[in-house]
């Protein structure tokens, strides 16, 4: 999929962001936080571990931080690329529906 990305829109720069297992600020903010979410299944975990690394042995950018969302994340670089008139507009390829308020 990441190889299709790149050859389809020829990025000058990727970054591929996932959450991180800590709690996140909200969490303070609000104990409940996700409390209905149903966890990811342990086949599909175990999956993430070697994911990360051909991510990163493809040379790509893999984003976490501990007490973030990937899409806290994503949100940050965004702003950041614009405000510091990085190049290009950012694209945002994400199948989370939160990213709709990222939209121009």
């Amino acid at each position: 999929m990441l190889k299709k990305l790149i050859n389809t829109y020829n990025p000058d720069w990727l970054a591929v962001v996932f959450d991180s297992k800590e709690p996140t600020f909200r969490h303070d903010l609000f104990p409940d936080y996700k409390i209905n979410r149903i966890q990811m299944p342990d086949d599909l975990a175990t999956q993430i571990p070697p994911l990360f690394e051909i991510i990163e042995n493809l040379g790509f950018s893999l984003v976490r931080k501990p007490g973030l969302e990937a899409d806290d994340i994503i949100g940050t670089l965004t702003m950041q690329t614009q405000e510091f008139g990085m190049g290009e507009p950012v694209m945002i390829i994400s199948s989370d529906k939160d990213f709709i308020q990222l939209s121009k």
